[in-house]
């Protein structure tokens, strides 16, 4: 009776797991069929356009805020290849969305030895359904991609923590090295990896890692080529390094995101509903109102990951004092990875 009892358990909490990630997976498709574009859309639609419909590969994304262009040709491609299948602005959304279900696929599989069902139903409740993951896989931006980049990192650095492995190490690098070429923010993936690797959380491969440095390079070899001919597609580097821990504000706001994505403390952009179409003026009122309250609830929902963070936080200043080891226990090794990467997070803002 008991065992029984609890394989109904089990059954009820994988049958939650398929109705999320249902709900997750038919929300990121009505955004994506009411997709519009405007601003960085439509620079990458161009781009994409370009090779799509003219054989034409752009050595370079999207302007970036500190002056000059995103290096490689990799958005391009990205842009450009759902295009020649199906030529509508849509298009590559579909792949975006695509590359959330295999990054969140990866997640769960390489988590599943380490949690229990219950973790595992929480992981899909609060990734997969989360707000903020669910807003970027409904449209198109450089960052929407990092989310299997992410699943990428974690799941190769797993693979690597007991021994030296070729492919896993050739992964690993591959996706730090492409993510350079997608946003900025893939600085937060490579300084965790240096840290994962400092503190014997990971083994590396070096044939594997010669290997993808070899990749990297000559997907950027166009962009290099571009940029001598034209040296105002470097990008600026405003600011000065440590400038986030002078000035403050940079770093406040990346260890603010730490928390708020893992919380409802979503974006205004996120909260601006607009159903007049539907409701009327008066319905409009009603759902700014509505967006006011959630916004409220939002902030409130932060107490949860600060909570859990504090909680991190003790174990994790004994555990910097002692190196990690391949031979660590999953959940250990699991703690250590967290720390390494927020260790990369805070050195990126």
């Amino acid at each position: 009776g008991d065992w029984r009892m609890k394989e109904h358990r089990l059954s009820g909490r994988r049958l939650a797991e398929i109705a999320i990630f249902a709900a997750g997976l038919l929300l990121g498709v009505l955004m994506l069929w009411r997709a519009q574009s405007g601003g960085d859309q439509l620079n990458l639609l161009a781009r994409g356009w370009l090779l799509a419909a003219r054989g034409e590969l752009v050595p370079y994304g999207n302007p970036l805020s500190n002056q000059g262009n995103a290096p490689g040709p990799l958005t391009s491609v990205l842009v450009g290849l759902p295009l020649l299948v199906w030529m509508d602005h849509r298009a590559p959304i579909v792949l975006v969305l695509l590359t959330h279900v295999l990054g969140y696929a990866l997640l769960h599989t390489t988590l599943r030895p380490l949690l229990s069902p219950r973790e595992r139903l929480l992981l899909a409740l609060l990734y997969w359904l989360n707000p903020w993951r669910v807003y970027f896989s409904g449209f198109l931006w450089n960052p929407n991609y990092l989310f299997f980049v992410g699943a990428v990192h974690l799941a190769s650095a797993r693979a690597m923590r007991e021994r030296r492995r070729w492919g896993p190490t050739f992964a690993h690098a591959l996706a730090v090295g492409l993510s350079f070429e997608l946003h900025p923010s893939f600085t937060i993936l490579a300084l965790g990896s240096v840290l994962l690797f400092w503190r014997g959380y990971l083994r590396v491969h070096w044939g594997g890692f010669a290997a993808a440095v070899v990749v990297v390079l000559a997907t950027l070899w166009p962009w290099a080529a571009a940029a001598l001919a034209d040296p105002t597609i470097l990008p600026g580097g405003v600011g000065f390094p440590l400038r986030g821990l002078l000035l403050v504000f940079p770093l406040v706001r990346g260890l603010s995101y730490w928390l708020r994505h893992a919380s409802l403390a979503v974006s205004g952009s996120l909260r601006t509903f607009d159903f007049s179409e539907l409701t009327g003026a008066g319905g409009q009122s009603v759902l700014r109102w509505a967006g006011l309250i959630l916004g409220g609830c939002g902030w409130l929902s932060i107490a949860a990951p600060l909570l859990a963070n504090v909680r991190f936080a003790r174990w994790a200043r004994r555990a910097w004092r002692r190196r990690g080891s391949g031979q660590t226990n999953g959940r250990a090794w699991l703690r250590g990875y967290l720390l390494c990467v927020f260790g990369g997070a805070f050195g990126a803002f």
